[in-house]
């Protein structure tokens, strides 16, 4: 399902990772995590992926998760964007 919000933003994107690497360009759009959302949010849309890991992956976009001290090309983070008003965060890794 196509979404109605999507617009194509064009600025072209490139990061680097111990592991590999990808390009794309941006696109905004109203994105849900859980409980929270950004409106006119902008992700990357990758277009090209280096690094076994990210083949592995299939993934076709990014979204920021990390603090926006660090965000590469100054692309928006998710949690600066959203309506949370508590902006602290963790990630728990699940074991299997």
């Amino acid at each position: 399902m196509k979404s109605s919000t999507y617009q194509k933003d064009g600025q072209a994107f490139d990061i680097s990772y111990g592991s590999g690497s990808i390009t794309g360009s941006v696109s905004k759009d109203n994105v849900q995590l859980g409980g929270a959302s950004a409106e006119n949010f902008g992700f990357g849309e990758v277009s090209s992926a280096k690094g076994a890991s990210f083949y592995a992956s299939q993934m076709s976009g990014i979204i920021g998760l990390g603090f926006a001290s660090i965000s590469v090309d100054k692309l928006p983070v998710f949690i600066d964007e959203s309506d949370l008003i508590d902006k602290s965060f963790s990630f728990v890794a699940q074991g299997h």
